[in-house]
């Protein structure tokens, strides 16, 4: 039921804006629908990789060859950036997870 309503609340965000902000990420942080979203999200940022490597451009991070990221992991690494952002700096309310989500993984996988 919770995944339920959380998919209507996400047509109806949607309209209004095209992305979740930190102001609301406590609100829906344990709703499964919203915790697919985010690994989801963490998913398509390998993917990205994949497609940027294989057109020898340089990745955007760089995962160790035998990690597994689970959803476990993808959460993981989105709440402690945004306990913790990477920069130092204190997200606003305001910014979008996405975001925090690119930069939580350009953090905790850079390339060198």
């Amino acid at each position: 039921m919770a995944s339920i309503l959380f998919f209507a609340l996400l047509m109806n965000y949607q309209y209004a804006c095209a992305e979740f902000l930190l102001k609301d990420y406590n609100k829906y942080k344990d709703v499964e629908g919203f915790k697919s979203y985010l690994v989801g999200f963490g998913r398509g940022m390998q993917w990205l990789n994949v497609v940027t490597e294989s057109e020898g451009r340089k990745p955007l991070i760089c995962l160790p060859q035998k990690l597994s990221i689970d959803e476990t992991m993808i959460l993981g690494i989105i709440e402690q950036e945004i306990r913790k952002p990477s920069d130092g700096i204190p997200y606003k309310e305001d910014t979008s997870i996405e975001l925090i989500a690119v930069r939580a993984f350009i953090g905790r996988f850079p390339c060198k």
